[in-house]
């Protein structure tokens, strides 16, 4: 599937974002659990000088992340380089 046929959309200031590292050790350490809610995949990640965030996130629920993913070691360790946090989403 090319870049133009996925559907991004824009972070918002009230969307929770973990780099991929943070939303790994939340979910071994069991911070972060199924229950919680899923997450996104999202790129061109950054923070302004507000603390808030600017960027998009992979919206497709066929690339939802759960914590199960890390434990169960199904997350992707070959992902997309250009995705570099998660946006998060409680439920």
């Amino acid at each position: 599937m090319n870049d133009q046929n996925k559907n991004w959309e824009p972070i918002t200031p009230i969307d929770e974002i973990f780099t991929i590292k943070e939303f790994i050790a939340l979910c071994v350490k069991g911070d972060l659990v199924d229950c919680d809610g899923w997450g996104y995949y999202a790129r061109n990640v950054k923070k302004d000088k507000w603390g808030s965030y600017t960027g998009e996130f992979l919206h497709d629920l066929n690339i939802q992340v759960i914590p199960s993913m890390i434990k169960d070691e199904m997350m992707d360790i070959n992902i997309d380089p250009s995705f570099t946090h998660i946006v998060w989403f409680s439920r």
